[in-house]
């Protein structure tokens, strides 16, 4: 019974995790774009 809302807020801080880590990474691809 544990696990279970443990899962879920694991699984929601990845998901915000990986939504940061693609906005840096588009961020810096625009950054480049602007440079070139």
């Amino acid at each position: 019974m544990l696990g279970y809302p443990f899962n879920m807020l694991w699984d929601f801080i990845h998901d915000i995790k990986s939504k940061i880590e693609f906005q840096i990474l588009y961020f810096r691809f625009i950054i480049i774009l602007d440079r070139g």
